[in-house]
């Protein structure tokens, strides 16, 4: 479930971007469509996360268990503010423990897992700035590498699972 939730949110992120995108040229797009679109794919985003921690927990410990509950508070606190700068931060950290976790056991793409936090740490100025077109690129990056995630661990057998 993870996996799909992973795909699906990537699409949606790239849904989102192309929406800003025709928001700067079109006005008569409302910004209401962007932020749904970018809603979902935050809570699809959190099985994507649930899904990580799941594969890598058993050959990992507390670093994965750190990455987690940081990165999922962080995205619960985006979700209440759709942009909370400590919540995007809280995120990124969350998001490098996951990475690192990763390392050990490549149960994940390494590049694919560092390429979300890169990314991550680049969209938080543009954000906060309001570049529109640089975040739409983030958020095409961002969704691309969902999508890798996600056809990942739709491969991955997790360790000790039934």
């Amino acid at each position: 479930m993870g996996g799909s939730a992973g795909i699906a949110s990537g699409i949606l992120f790239i849904l989102a971007a192309l929406a800003l995108f025709t928001s700067v040229f079109v006005t008569d797009i409302p910004e209401l469509v962007f932020i749904t679109l970018v809603l979902f794919a935050n809570v699809l985003t959190g099985f994507l996360l649930i899904a990580v921690y799941i594969v890598q927990i058993k050959e990992t410990g507390n670093t994965v268990i750190a990455g987690f509950v940081l990165s999922m508070i962080g995205l619960l606190l985006d979700l209440a503010n759709f942009f909370d700068p400590l919540g995007s931060i809280l995120f990124v950290i969350g998001l490098a423990l996951l990475a690192i976790a990763n390392l050990p056991t490549g149960r994940l793409p390494t590049l694919a897992m560092w390429s979300w936090v890169v990314v991550a740490v680049l969209s938080l100025p543009f954000v906060l700035l309001g570049w529109r077109l640089l975040i739409g690129l983030a958020l095409i990056l961002s969704g691309v590498i969902r999508i890798w995630l996600g056809v990942a661990l739709r491969s991955v057998v997790v360790v000790g699972g039934d």
